[in-house]
């Protein structure tokens, strides 16, 4: 795609707008920018405020701008091209691209990809969704450089041609379907990521997961299967170690993952075999890694409780991946945004290693609702979260794992804040 003197307007002045704008005005475009936030017009330096939408060739949309807006919708009816910041990342890379897209566990496959990449001698970036814009480096990537883009379901919207080498589809469980409204639409959109590649390309895919099982029919690329529950033509765990189409590649051990989360250990090994990897390097850098915070992560070890936290877990299926990694006696903290989920599921893979849960914010009585429907009992509403750490800590279990299986937007701007605040309750306790 050509942007030398085109006006290209970038629509959502944040982190990845910013960095599509410089980017943009490298590659010699008339860079336009628009934010529904009108006071971002201050802070322009070379680009120019767009009042209107008006003489626009092509727009550049932030993944915080919903594809269906009333203005990006009249754009594309008037049959201006709208592309996503990772679409014009990619259109700008000389660099490999492999793409990792999910419900759950996206940045750390994306993280542990990336560092066995790096430790096989390879330069290697972690971009996207993860935290540096795709946009910032893109056009910096020589050959033989590689581009490891964690991409969101939002970040798929405005993908046109977007093919890279190596794809990867972790799960799709029901999320975000406020914004995409049906699960249908969320599964197409997650398809994106492999719709364009072909022949000499590959898919990395989760044969456990049965709505990614069904979507990947339709690829026209090389998939390459991983499980955790059975052996496939690909990556699959057998007695105590990972193996790769009949190779063993390392023990489960020297990893730091449990349960579910071993599927982004597969994923990982899948990419990393394809790349012709040597076992030895993943091994290293499996053994090395450490999980992001706020997934499954041990905060502390108080009065002989081991306590969890996981405010990552903002869907339901995070909070069951997490439940089946407990191995102790546990008392289960919910709750957060009132995203209309239904919870029944939940109640029904709680185990019997859950013996309390406490569960506090916007949505607790659409759980509490579950609770009863799915005949649970041993559940209790409490006022705040600080107050669940307090209830917590008086019963007799081993361990307190925070595990909302909700959004964090009734108190806080995201899980991260969330997760530090649960962090600071528990020091103080």
């Amino acid at each position: 795609m050509i942007f030398n003197g085109k006006n290209v307007l970038i629509y959502g002045y944040g982190k990845s707008g910013k960095a599509a704008a410089k980017l943009l005005n490298r590659r010699g475009a008339n860079v336009k920018v628009y934010d529904d936030d009108y006071s971002k017009k201050d802070y322009l330096i070379f680009e120019e405020w767009a009042e209107d939408f008006k003489n626009i060739d092509i727009v550049v949309i932030s993944p915080a701008v919903s594809s269906l807006k009333s203005e990006v919708l009249e754009l594309k009816l008037s049959g201006v091209p709208v592309i996503s910041e990772i679409e014009l990342g990619y259109e700008t890379c000389y660099g490999d691209v492999i793409a990792v897209t999910g419900t759950n566990g996206k940045t750390t496959t994306t993280k542990l990809i990336n560092k066995i990449i790096s430790e096989s001698g390879v330069t290697s970036f972690e971009l996207g969704n993860i935290g540096t814009p795709f946009c910032e480096v893109s056009d910096k990537l020589k050959t033989g450089d590689v581009a490891v883009v964690e991409v969101s379901s939002f970040q798929l919207e405005g993908v046109k041609n977007f093919s890279p080498e190596i794809s990867v589809l972790l799960n799709i469980e029901p999320d975000h379907l406020d914004r995409h409204k049906t699960i249908e639409c969320y599964e197409e959109l997650k398809s994106r990521i492999f719709a364009k590649q072909g022949e000499g390309d590959f898919l990395v895919a989760n044969l456990s997961d049965e709505r990614v099982a069904a979507l990947i029919k339709r690829a026209n690329c090389t998939v390459v299967p991983f499980s955790i529950s059975e052996v496939c033509d690909g990556a699959y765990l057998k007695g105590e170690s990972v193996f790769f189409k009949g190779e063993e590649v390392l023990k489960i051990s020297v990893s730091p993952f449990k349960g579910r989360e071993l599927e982004n250990l597969l994923a990982a090994v899948c990419v990393a075999k394809i790349r012709k990897i040597e076992n030895s390097v993943i091994e290293k850098a499996v053994s090395e890694f450490k999980k992001p915070p706020h997934r499954v992560e041990l905060v502390g070890v108080k009065n002989g409780k081991s306590i969890f936290d996981d405010s990552k877990a903002t869907n339901i299926s995070a909070t069951i991946s997490a439940i089946e990694g407990v191995t102790d006696d546990t008392v289960l903290i919910l709750g957060g945004s009132d995203k209309g989920e239904e919870f029944p599921e939940l109640f029904e893979h709680i185990g019997k290693k859950i013996k309390r849960i406490l569960v506090c914010g916007e949505n607790a009585k659409s759980i509490l609702h579950a609770a009863r429907l799915c005949g649970y009992r041993e559940i209790t509403e409490c006022p705040s979260l600080e107050n669940c750490v307090e209830l917590a800590y008086e019963g007799d279990e081993r361990n307190i794992l925070f595990s909302p299986a909700s959004k964090s937007f009734d108190r806080f701007s995201g899980y991260a804040e969330r997760g530090d605040k649960f962090k600071e309750i528990v020091d103080k306790l």
